[in-house]
Parts: C-alpha cells; structure tokens; sequence
C-alpha cells in the first residue's frame, strides 16, 4: 500500500488535485497565512469505496501536534464490533495511519512516517492507545494524515484481504500548514 492511499479513480484524484490547487492558490494571495488546520482537505475521501472511511470508523480521533515534530492520535478504549462498521465474513481489521510533510518552498516530501494497528473484529473491548508518528516539518510545509482500513477475512491458507468491493476505505484526517 502507497504511504497515503489514493484511489486509482480519475474523479477522486481530479477532485484532491482541484483542492489543493485551490489552497495553493489561497495561499498565494495571502504568503503571511497563519499556520493551523487546512479545513479544505480534512475529511476529503482519497478512496471511492461507499460507506467511506468515516462511516466504516465510527469513532472520533484525536489529534495532538503540540510537540514540535511529533503528530500523536489518541484512540480511546473501543469494543471493535460496535464501532467499526466491517463488510461480512471480516475476522480483523487493520488500520494504518500514515503521515506525510512536504515542504512548498522546496518542492519535496521531507518527511513520512507510518503505523499499523490491528484488532480482531469481535465484543472484546481494545484498550486505548497513542499512536505517535516521527514528522518533523520546517516552517511553511504541508502536513498530513490519512488513516486506511483493511478489512481481513478467513482464507484457505489464513487471513486475507476481504474481496469485498468496499473493503479498503482510506480518507484525510488532519491537514495542517506550518
């Protein structure tokens, strides 16, 4: 899987590329922005698959930039069979949460950074977790995250992605200009 997953769909990658244009333009007009969240892009659907990524995990995030370099997401204690809408047959489900910063004056992605959680699709109650992700970032770069869902069902050979058509949603959780 890419670092942050588009889908191949022409519509869904017209529609970020219109996006970011849209920022990039906003942000020509006003070069003094102040830093914070990008609005424009959190929440965008970077996968076609209905129900999105925000119906599949019903759950809130929370996100914590406050140390300089360092984008953790807190997920609270959660029962997986409640919150997580998962196609049938699902025995687990997979969830990675990667990151990315790109520095506008330069060009370039400075930094990346991945992590995998993964739960077993059933009544039993996950404890809460931090997932922290390494992303140190210069001044006027481009931050963002972008969870994925796997779903896994049962195989001949073992666990295996679902075949389902709507089993890997993927979507922009946090989009912050520095």
């Amino acid at each position: 899987m890419p670092l942050i997953h588009i889908d191949t769909d022409k519509k869904i990658r017209n529609r970020f590329t219109s996006l970011m244009y849209q920022w990039l333009n906003e942000l020509k007009q006003d070069p003094i922005q102040k830093p914070g969240s990008i609005s424009l892009l959190e929440g965008f659907q970077l996968t076609a698959d209905d129900p999105s990524l925000w119906r599949r995990w019903r759950m809130p995030w929370q996100i914590d930039l406050s140390a300089r370099g360092l984008l953790k997401l807190s997920i609270p204690a959660f029962v997986p069979a409640e919150i997580i809408s998962a196609p049938r047959g699902t025995v687990s489900v997979v969830c990675e949460v990667a990151a990315a910063s790109y520095d506008l004056k330069r060009q370039l992605i400075t930094e990346y950074d991945s992590k995998k959680i993964t739960v077993d699709n059933n009544r039993k109650q996950v404890a809460a977790q931090i997932i922290s992700l390494n992303l140190p970032a210069a001044k006027g770069s481009l931050m963002i995250s972008a969870p994925s869902l796997q779903f896994m069902a049962q195989g001949k050979m073992g666990l295996k992605p679902s075949e389902a058509t709507n089993a890997q949603p993927s979507g922009i959780l946090s989009a912050v200009y520095l």
